[in-house]
């Protein structure tokens, strides 16, 4: 019973390790990725060109490099935007007069000063999410 118990967990994970990585070969090109390389603790910006079985093509500043899956301890995608994305309105306003054609104009006798608004909506990129972790190697038990 041990022995069926551990292969099914066996199973499980190297299943995982297969499944996570297919997840990755189905991006398209054109995505913000981090890349954590084994070994370091500071994520490494690209935009992804595509993905093979052992490896990730990428564009890191303008240059086409190619990393080993076994170099990758982790890797995170910005999803694509569908359709309509998030916006955030922006508004300011102000009391003093606008500047037009180098001269200011000049409010009517009893109007009091001058109102202006400006509205702008600012495009809000979606977060990271992790799409790979490489799978940590159990500890032997003695």
């Amino acid at each position: 019973m041990r022995i069926l118990t551990f292969l099914l967990i066996a199973a499980a994970a190297f299943g995982t390790e297969i499944d996570s990585w297919a997840k990755v070969r189905e991006l398209k090109g054109g995505l913000d990725v981090r890349i954590y390389k084994t070994g370091s603790t500071r994520a490494l910006p690209a935009v992804l060109y595509s993905a093979t079985a052992d490896a990730l093509i990428v564009v890191i500043r303008n240059e086409q490099v190619s990393v080993a899956k076994d170099d990758i301890d982790r890797l995170d995608y910005r999803p694509p935007q569908n359709g309509r994305s998030p916006k955030s309105k922006v508004t300011s306003s102000s009391e003093t007069p606008m500047v037009k054609n180098g001269a200011a104009p000049v409010p009517r006798e009893g109007s009091g000063n001058l109102n202006m608004s400006t509205t702008r909506e600012l495009g809000l990129k979606p977060g990271f999410e992790t799409i790979y972790k490489r799978p940590q190697p159990e500890e032997t038990k003695r």
